[in-house]
């Protein structure tokens, strides 16, 4: 697929959130108080990162950056859709939030983050991007960062046309865990830790969740 093609699907993921943009916020901004483990990963970044600013990457309607503010000292959260971003702007004032293509991460430094949260934001990307963006995570964390990613567990890929009562043309991506690790570790990190949870019922899609923690190596 050519560069022209790469940056129009992009285009079209991020067309398709500002549609949803409101009724997204709405749907999820309180989903982690039902998610202890979740928020317990979160913990565990910011006990991990201790100092330095973090990134919550993929970060949609900001609750996740949200959240890792108040404990760590510095956030900024990242998201592909300009709606998204005005919208955790005008939401969680006193965090920092732009707009951004994780497969490119233009205008970021090198060695920018001591810690990334990528919660459910691959789930867009086909399997042949993977490297790219692990490269740009591994690019930007400081050496011995680290990354916290979460993903849905499985091969499928899905087509949805509605979403939140909204019309909507996406391709959602399941990925299994031994195929993050090894893309990961072609991307320069070190893998330490590979976690699975059941779904929340009723609190969530019932599919099954990893989480994986990755160092810069």
């Amino acid at each position: 697929m050519t560069a022209e093609h790469e940056h129009g699907a992009e285009d079209h993921v991020a067309r398709n959130y500002d549609h949803i943009a409101d009724r997204y916020a709405v749907h999820f901004c309180d989903e982690l108080e039902r998610k202890a483990f979740d928020r317990l990963m979160l913990d565990w970044l910011v006990d991990r990162t201790r100092s330095g600013t973090l990134c919550d990457l993929g970060c949609g309607p900001g609750h996740v950056a949200a959240y890792l503010a108040r404990r760590a000292s510095s956030v900024v959260g990242i998201d592909i859709s300009p709606r998204m971003v005005a919208g955790a702007r005008g939401r969680y004032r006193g965090i920092t939030f732009q707009q951004g293509n994780m497969l490119d991460l233009d205008g970021v430094l090198e060695a920018t983050f001591a810690g990334i949260s990528c919660f459910y934001s691959i789930v867009h990307l086909r399997r042949d991007q993977l490297r790219d963006a692990f490269r740009e995570m591994h690019r930007v964390l400081t050496p011995q960062g680290w990354l916290l990613l979460a993903f849905h567990v499985g091969e499928e890929r899905c087509h949805v046309r509605e979403f939140l009562g909204r019309t909507v043309d996406l391709d959602f991506q399941f990925f299994l865990p031994g195929e993050i690790c090894k893309a990961l570790e072609k991307a320069g990190f070190t893998v330490r830790e590979a976690l699975l949870r059941e779904p929340y019922a009723g609190a969530e899609v019932e599919t099954q969740r990893s989480y994986i923690w990755a160092q810069r190596a």
